[in-house]
């Protein structure tokens, strides 16, 4: 499982601001003025939070990004190469997420090739 850049921005916020925040509020104000269910709600929340936590966690984990930053070592310089599935995305992105690949001569020359 995999979200998009937007989606995954929105629902971390949610998972590590307001869930929290509310969790909290509601265990505060609920002592103070004796709101009822007071833990049964903040573990409501906490339990959504988690469950939230994982699946963003999962998604970070299986991400693979806008494509691959390919680096041949070329003796004094670095030679790269960007390969991706997505054309637009190279062409229309503000910023992208790259994964690092250190490939050897041939490898980076094969690489290479697929991508012209």
């Amino acid at each position: 499982m995999s979200f998009n850049n937007k989606v995954y921005d929105i629902l971390k916020w949610i998972a590590q601001i307001a869930l929290p925040a509310l969790a909290t509020l509601y265990y505060a104000l609920a002592g103070i003025w004796n709101l009822p269910y007071r833990e049964q709600v903040m573990a409501t929340i906490t339990a959504i939070d988690t469950f939230l936590g994982i699946i963003l966690g999962i998604s970070s984990y299986t991400y693979k990004g806008d494509g691959a930053l390919l680096c041949k070592d070329g003796g004094d310089d670095v030679i790269v190469s960007i390969d991706s599935d997505d054309e637009d995305v190279l062409k229309n992105a503000k910023m992208l997420n790259l994964r690092v690949e250190t490939l050897d001569a041939a490898e980076f020359a094969i690489e290479a090739n697929d991508i012209e």
